[in-house]
């Protein structure tokens, strides 16, 4: 029978945190499962099978994979779920990592499992979580951001069609984020070739802090400390006595904050209804393909 490899590859924003917490890691080795990762949080079971996998799709690098996979059992059925395939970035455009993800897994039998989310929910999720490198072109959202390449993958009436072309139609499986978050995983089970584990409780693991028309969250990068406050200084709104204060702090320990690097918190308006009517008209589409799967 062979080695058999399925791989999870998002999309981001569709309860993707949910199966690598509490379905993936259910899975009995004696059902001939091993899942290799990514186990949340992030970094704390990383194994080298999955560091060798993402080396490959992410990195091209190759050189790892095939000595990781030959220690697993010939006849087993290896599990990877990584979001990040169908993240683009500036160095990497997520067709890129596709194409190396489809060289790895050639000699292998395979399948593919997509997550997938209404396109009028998931692109507003999904620009909220890429904010920290979009809000200097869009500060606010717009329908516009559509056209940015890493939103292509919510356009399904063309990236569902370039998924069935480049790993086969019979290879690919779906399941929709209304599914998984109602406890519905008869699709991961058919993907999974089996029954999907009992007694699982699903949470929604990725939930933001929404105040009013905006969510709150905190950022993923750092910033040093010092020039957090000075942009607190420059935009306070409490009036002078609280702007003294701010001052006061930050002069006197400048040297000491300047060393210390924290996550800072960003408060994201969500779009207005005009805007959700010009995203609307804009994917049609796209929205269409997403009900009829």
């Amino acid at each position: 029978m062979g080695r058999h490899l399925l791989v999870h590859i998002g999309l981001p924003k569709t309860p993707t945190t949910t199966l690598q917490s509490q379905v993936f890691p259910a899975l009995d080795t004696r059902d001939g499962f091993i899942y290799a990762g990514v186990f949340q949080p992030r970094g704390s079971k990383e194994s080298d099978l999955f560091r060798s996998f993402t080396l490959a799709v992410l990195k091209g690098d190759q050189s790892g994979f095939k000595n990781a996979i030959s220690d697993t059992p010939e006849d087993c059925r290896i599990v990877f779920s990584e979001e990040m395939v169908t993240v683009g970035s500036t160095r990497r455009s997520w067709e890129d990592n596709l194409y190396r993800l489809k060289d790895l897994l050639e000699p292998y039998d395979y399948s593919i499992l997509v997550t997938l989310r209404n396109p009028l929910d998931a692109i507003p999720s999904y620009y909220v979580e890429l904010y920290e490198s979009m809000m200097e072109r869009w500060p606010v959202f717009k329908a516009a951001l559509v056209e940015d390449p890493r939103m292509g993958i919510f356009l399904y009436s063309s990236f569902i069609p370039f998924l069935r072309d480049l790993f086969g139609s019979e290879c690919i499986n779906f399941c929709r984020f209304e599914d998984i978050v109602s406890g519905d995983l008869a699709n991961v089970g058919q993907f999974l070739g089996g029954e999907i584990p009992e007694g699982l409780h699903l949470p929604d693991m990725n939930q933001k802090t929404k105040k009013g028309r905006a969510v709150r969250f905190q950022g993923k990068s750092k910033v040093k400390l010092s020039n957090l406050l000075l942009d607190k200084l420059d935009h306070s709104p409490e009036g002078k006595f609280m702007t003294r204060i701010y001052a006061f702090f930050i002069f006197v320990g400048l040297p000491v904050l300047s060393r210390i690097k924290v996550r800072r918190f960003y408060t994201v308006p969500l779009p207005d209804s005009k805007e959700i009517e010009k995203l609307r008209d804009a994917i049609d589409r796209d929205v269409l393909f997403y009900e009829s799967i």
